[in-house]
């Protein structure tokens, strides 16, 4: 079941359930009401390498 609402995200938290990684986003709806999302995510992050970085240095960070 799918359901539209307009909503605006407040604040953020992370944290594991039964080894899965989760995440909850507070805010409010159009209308003033507090709502809570509850969703399961995979984890990642971003690698930004200084210009220049040799591609076997990318490779053995990224291995690591």
């Amino acid at each position: 079941m799918q359901k539209e609402i307009n909503f605006l995200p407040l604040d953020y938290d992370y944290f594991d359930l039964n080894g899965k990684n989760c995440i909850k986003i507070i805010g409010k709806d159009d209308k003033g009401r507090r709502i809570c999302l509850l969703d399961n995510f995979e984890s990642f992050f971003w690698v930004i390498f200084k210009e220049g970085t040799k591609e076997k240095r990318m490779n053995e960070i990224k291995e690591a």
